[in-house]
């Protein structure tokens, strides 16, 4: 029996989603969505205001927990939540949009929607991803219906979408609403200004804290790795470009097939999509545009292609819909694609030649360490907040222990006085190799501890020959070897006087 196209891409799709979903460690975001689920009902949307999101991921994934087995580890059942939002956005897509294509540029769509790696690492985090995925095709498939019949039912139906979306995530429901909103007023505007009242209205009780995180993010300078805006552009979408089409687990190979494959694929879905009389093209480029300044306003590289998440089933629509014309360089385009996809696939699994080495910081291996070589009595951890996010390790960490986050250029200073305080026996210090802190904070810090203690280096996440030498030509110094590094500092003298001496020493010259 011949399974329907869309069956047969959701149980395959089911088989790669929601295998292994503890593979990872969990990351600094994905922890900070569990601290904020744990939280009582009435507590989440507090919590939430003195951040930047908006509540409705948090309480729907509150929701689905609540009905998961207490022996479940929460990351895993919020990781299924994330990876079920994610099939029902290929449902949505599917039976919204696909099925009014040809059935070769749909079925084209669905193999390299299934196979993607894109979609492999961020529908499957603990984050609002896959729902704002979802939410943004229903907002654009109601706006596309809205502009086309322009009638009043259909303006208030994208309104009330738009507006989860908004609750969901500001980006995409900014941009998706600017972009609807624009196109509206040339085509229906009434409509548009009465859609545009009633998603006022709707998000009035979160308008506010929106005001907010809009104002935080016009005075936010995004982490500069080369401190060159152009570049730093060109970085931005060379790496949105590798990670939509061949994903950001990655070898040598298929970074160069990405420097083929991001170009000839985004080229070929501005050719399709400029061919098609539908809106939902024009929506999703203005919208594209829209949200990508706001991503660059916000968030740094790594980070601009879970920003733009919504926009991938564009990409490979506009890939499927280029093949099925029967274009030689679309067909090639497209079968390289699936290819690259595969190997992508598998090295994720391995966790292997990942761009954003952040999203494999093992905090709880740390933790572990840390807690079976020294009791909290005599242990100090240092960690590097600036080019990291140590939730995961606080987390980990038992109570007890006394843990100093680096995130100002004072942190030298309140090390020494810790120090001065506690004499602790054993100084562990958890840190990105590349120093991006004011004035070297860590470089500094490092240079006083080896007045007195002496250090044991374990390195994590080592750099391929190929990074290495992106990192060096970006930053114009000689590059790390690994990523990450953890060092245990012991004192070089035995406990008493000469202890308190060596002590005082690093207070002394911290303190200068």
């Amino acid at each position: 029996m011949r399974l329907p196209p869309l069956v047969a891409a959701l149980l395959v799709q089911a088989a790669l989603w929601f295998w292994n979903l503890g593979l990872l460690p969990i990351w600094g975001d994905e922890q900070f969505t569990l601290t904020t689920v744990a939280l009582p009902w009435g507590e989440i949307a507090g919590a939430l205001e003195r951040d930047i999101h908006p509540p409705l991921y948090y309480f729907a994934l509150k929701l689905w927990l609540a009905v998961w087995p207490a022996d479940v580890e929460p990351i895993v059942a919020a990781r299924a939540f994330s990876a079920t939002c994610a099939l029902a956005a290929t449902v949505a897509l599917d039976r919204l949009w696909l099925r009014n294509l040809q059935p070769t540029a749909r079925l084209i769509f669905l193999a390299l929607w299934t196979l993607s790696p894109c979609l492999l690492l961020y529908g499957r985090m603990a984050r609002s991803y896959s729902l704002q995925l979802l939410l943004a095709a229903l907002a654009l498939e109601a706006a596309a219906r809205w502009l086309d019949n322009k009638k009043p039912a259909a303006a208030l139906r994208f309104a009330g979408v738009e507006a989860l979306l908004l609750y969901t995530h500001y980006l995409p429901g900014l941009a998706v609403g600017a972009a609807a909103g624009l196109l509206g007023l040339r085509r229906a505007p009434r409509q548009a200004l009465a859609a545009g009242g009633l998603v006022a209205l709707l998000y009035l009780p979160w308008i506010a804290v929106l005001g907010s995180s809009l104002g935080k993010a016009a005075v936010r300078e995004a982490y500069s790795l080369s401190g060159n805006s152009v570049v730093e552009t060109a970085l931005r979408l060379a790496f949105a470009g590798v990670s939509f089409t061949v994903g950001e687990a990655v070898n040598t190979p298929l970074v160069a097939a990405a420097v083929v494959l991001a170009p000839a694929a985004l080229g070929l879905t501005a050719w399709a999509g400029w061919k098609q009389s539908d809106v939902r093209w024009k929506l999703a480029a203005l919208a594209g545009v829209i949200a990508y300044f706001g991503a660059a306003q916000w968030v740094s590289y790594p980070f601009v292609p879970a920003r733009l998440l919504f926009l991938l089933p564009f990409l490979l629509g506009g890939i499927g819909l280029a093949a099925a014309g029967g274009g030689r360089l679309a067909v090639a385009v497209a079968a390289a694609l699936g290819v690259s996809a595969l190997a992508g696939q598998t090295l994720y699994r391995r966790q292997e030649g990942f761009l954003n080495k952040g999203y494999l910081i093992p905090y709880g291996e740390i933790a572990d360490r840390i807690t079976r070589e020294t009791p909290p009595s005599q242990a100090l951890v240092l960690v590097d907040a600036f080019n990291g996010d140590p939730k995961p390790l606080h987390a980990a960490l038992p109570p007890g222990y006394r843990v100093l986050d680096a995130t100002s250029a004072a942190f030298p200073a309140e090390v020494a006085l810790l120090i001065r305080e506690d004499e602790p026996a054993a100084v562990w210090y958890v840190r990105s190799t590349r120093d991006v802190s004011p004035s070297a904070v860590h470089a500094r810090t490092e240079q006083t501890l080896s007045e007195a203690y002496e250090e044991v280096r374990t390195c994590f996440l080592p750099y391929s020959a190929v990074e290495r030498r992106m990192l060096g030509a970006l930053s114009g110094a000689a590059p790390p070897d690994c990523h990450f590094q953890l060092s245990k500092w012991t004192l070089k003298t035995p406990s008493g006087a000469e202890a308190r001496g060596a002590s005082q020493r690093i207070g002394a010259v911290i303190n200068e």
